[in-house]
């Protein structure tokens, strides 16, 4: 059996801690608005994708 190295274990590491970064982030940039990082992904595709509606919202963002 092969061994993952230290480095490759802690990747994914370092990618959570940057996710939870950036929604910190978002969360104090959206304060303002009386918004919140999980209402940003929905305000992104639907700005980006006019005219879109609520299936395609749940198949884009695999909610289901």
């Amino acid at each position: 059996m092969m061994m993952e190295s230290p480095e490759i274990r802690s990747f994914g590491k370092w990618i959570s801690i940057l996710h939870r970064q950036f929604q910190i982030y978002l969360d104090n940039e959206l304060n303002s608005y009386d918004l919140n990082s999980s209402e940003y992904i929905y305000l992104v595709n639907l700005v980006c994708n006019e005219g879109v509606n609520q299936k395609y919202l749940s198949n884009m963002l695999i909610i289901r």
